[in-house]
């Protein structure tokens, strides 16, 4: 069953743009400190996307899906779960009913990982935030309370779901 998408409208795409200008600013601004912060975890952004992949209870996926996920091949996806592994930010095993697939899941540390980096994100958004004035700050927090509210969105932000 696919979903047909049609093609936004004008509106849709003034907001996109607006999104996209707000999201360019906030990485500009913010991306030298993210970088000291994956090099300081010994990380790359492909590593950082498997942990992203694997951040879920109980999560664990054959190499092969990840790899697809990605799209990455599958040397380049066993090259970076090794790399990973070695620093105890995944595990890995065989599968039971076929040793030729390795399953991976995300560990307490990888966990702690993407926690450490979400929190100097976060750290980042305060520092923009205080920038605002309190009405810039109370519409934008009006704007995206609609979207906090959606499941997908609300179980990530950082001090639990939903105010």
């Amino acid at each position: 069953m696919s979903v047909q998408v049609s093609a936004p409208d004008a509106s849709a795409t003034e907001l996109a743009r607006d999104m996209l200008a707000v999201i360019a600013h906030l990485m500009r601004t913010s991306t030298p400190d993210f970088f000291r912060a994956l090099g300081e975890l010994d990380l790359s952004l492909t590593q950082l996307k498997m942990l992203h992949q694997l951040d879920a209870p109980d999560r664990e996926l054959p190499l092969t899906e990840l790899a697809d996920t990605l799209s990455l091949s599958l040397p380049t996806a066993s090259r970076a779960i090794d790399a990973v592994h070695q620093r105890g930010y995944v595990d890995r095993r065989e599968d039971e009913r076929d040793r030729r697939v390795k399953l991976v899941r995300i560990t307490p540390a990888g966990r702690r990982a993407l926690k450490q980096l979400m929190q100097m994100r976060l750290h980042q958004l305060e520092t923009f935030t205080a920038t605002m004035s309190e009405d810039e700050r109370a519409g934008l927090r009006a704007a995206l309370a609609p979207l906090v509210a959606r499941e997908e969105i609300g179980s990530i932000r950082p001090g639990g779901g939903r105010r």
